[in-house]
């Protein structure tokens, strides 16, 4: 039973189309190897409940020479995928201001100090160009 570890390319060289790529040895596992994977129970990293790890993902992992066994369990992987990397915000503070320069009252998204002009949106932008 050997299990091989993936070789890092690199960036500008590609492997040769007339070989399949498990058949180059020392890349992957090759298929009739004798490896035989368990399902294992592993704890999520973010809501701390167990999940499985089967044995047809870490054959999957190992076929594409991943090393690294999965920290999050499926819904916090999907949870994370579609928001904003799995932190969540408050809504946005805003803070009423005074505009510099025309005197318009804004919204901006930051406490203002004074040390330096604050504008409104369109005054923004014509001091911005």
């Amino acid at each position: 039973m050997r299990l091989y570890l993936p070789r890092r390319r690199k960036r500008n060289q590609f492997p040769d189309p007339s070989q399949p790529s498990r058949e180059r040895k020392g890349t992957y596992l090759e298929e009739d190897s004798d490896v035989s994977f368990t399902d294992r129970m592993l704890t999520c990293r973010d809501c701390s409940k167990e999940f499985t790890f089967t044995a047809g993902e870490q054959e999957f992992y190992a076929q594409r020479g991943l090393m690294n066994e999965p920290r999050r369990c499926y819904d916090c992987r999907q949870a994370r995928r579609a928001g904003d990397g799995g932190r969540e915000r408050g809504p946005r503070e805003l803070h009423d201001v005074v505009c510099s320069n025309c005197g318009k009252p804004a919204q901006v998204p930051f406490l203002p100090t004074g040390s330096r002009p604050v504008y409104c949106a369109d005054c923004f932008q014509t001091v911005r160009r």
